[in-house]
């Protein structure tokens, strides 16, 4: 009746009006097939109560002939009724047979669907509960990712400090240990040549008693020994020593490094609150988002006017405020980087104090600022190649 699509059946079945109405149908029916024999017995217990009042109306009168007529009229009214009864008998009985088995039928169907409908809403019910079970490990899941991601970032991050100072420090340990292969060697050289010394004066000293030449000779050659074996501690001294302040420079060579890239690494973690805008217009100098990429890019020499540049363009613009303080502190920084890196210092953040005369070739106005004056106020510093005496970026200033 509904077809094969199981979720239509369903809905279907859950609607309350459906529902009445298939109950509405089987009612209807059954009301339709009892209404000819109940309409039929009615009208023949009409006509028989009117016949009795008007036998007990008529009893005592003179027209008992009249209605004792009209009785045998009504007697055959009634056999004819009753016959036209008994022969609609057998239709009656096939009619009520037939609402019965359409009753059944309808019913049945009924049934069928009600158990269709139990079975899909068992069906239904598993259905969900193993959607709220995988929701629940996909969820799970999704969440356990989530940690493994950041602790993995945080685990390579570590990795790569510590990958940079072991090489830092690998380098110290194999120049140490070529220096003492090196010693090493020296010392073998000349424990080699004291025992062969030694040996020898044994050699002579036997035959000493011969010759007092021999002897003022072996004697000679002992003399000569004790002075390498005493040059052979002085330099062993000596090497020590070098062994031990290289020690020491290593030591104040490590900690300047540990306090350089930790203030390197909070410029870092400060880097990655500046604005996007921003970081897209440092792309050419910090080329990638990790720690190394950081350092790297901000220790070339190019590297400083883009800094510059920005820290000037954040300070021209509204809402760049916070960036322009961050990326000053890691222009001075990255200066530092550069320096660093030479034998000799090599650039220098301009000196410029309020009150200064105002210097073409030192100092840039802001655009509210008089041609002529004094400094009243600093907005940025600028910068000098102190080796080619070079303004890389002038200051600039409002002239008063």
């Amino acid at each position: 009746m509904f077809g094969s699509d199981k979720s239509t059946l369903l809905k279907l079945l859950q609607d309350a009006e459906v529902q009445r109405a298939i109950i509405a149908i089987l009612e209807t029916e059954e009301r339709r097939t009892e209404l000819p024999v109940e309409e039929e017995n009615a009208a023949l217990r009409q006509d028989l109560g009117a016949e009795q009042t008007a036998e007990q109306s008529l009893a005592s009168s003179a027209e008992l002939t009249i209605v004792e007529q009209q009785e045998g009229a009504s007697a055959v009214k009634m056999d004819a009724r009753k016959s036209s009864t008994d022969d609609a008998a057998p239709e009656i009985v096939a009619a009520e047979d037939e609402s019965d088995q359409g009753k059944k039928k309808w019913h049945k169907k009924y049934d069928e669907l009600l158990s269709q409908y139990e079975a899909l809403q068992k069906e239904c019910s598993v259905a969900n509960d193993k959607y709220m079970t995988l929701e629940l490990a996909h969820n799970t899941l999704k969440q356990q990712a989530v940690e493994l991601q950041q602790s993995y970032q945080r685990k390579t991050t570590a990795y790569d400090n510590l990958h940079a100072q072991f090489t830092s420090q690998q380098d110290s340990y194999d120049a140490m240990r070529r220096e003492s292969f090196s010693f090493k060697q020296r010392y073998e050289a000349q424990k080699d040549k004291y025992n062969k010394i030694a040996a020898k004066l044994k050699r002579v000293t036997s035959v000493a008693q011969k010759s007092s030449a021999d002897c003022q000779a072996l004697q000679q050659q002992l003399q000569s020994a004790a002075q390498l074996q005493q040059q052979y501690k002085d330099d062993a001294d000596q090497t020590k020593e070098q062994l031990q302040g290289q020690v020491q420079d290593n030591q104040a060579l490590r900690e300047q490094l540990a306090q350089r890239f930790d203030k390197g690494w909070q410029l870092y973690e400060k880097y990655g609150r500046v604005s996007a805008n921003t970081r897209q217009l440092l792309g050419s100098v910090f080329t990638g988002t990790d720690f190394m990429s950081f350092i790297c890019g901000g220790a070339q020499n190019e590297s400083l006017s883009k800094i510059w540049d920005v820290v000037k363009y954040c300070l021209l613009h509204d809402g760049y405020e916070d960036d322009a303080a961050i990326l000053w502190n890691i222009f001075e920084y990255c200066l530092q980087l550069v320096n660093a890196s030479k034998t000799q210092t090599i650039y220098e953040i301009a000196k410029v104090t309020q009150g200064d005369a105002f210097d073409v070739d030192v100092h840039t106005p802001a655009g509210n600022s008089r041609a002529q004056g004094r400094v009243q106020e600093i907005y940025l510093q600028g910068y000098i190649n102190v080796y080619s005496h070079k303004m890389e970026r002038k200051s600039i200033v409002n002239i008063g």
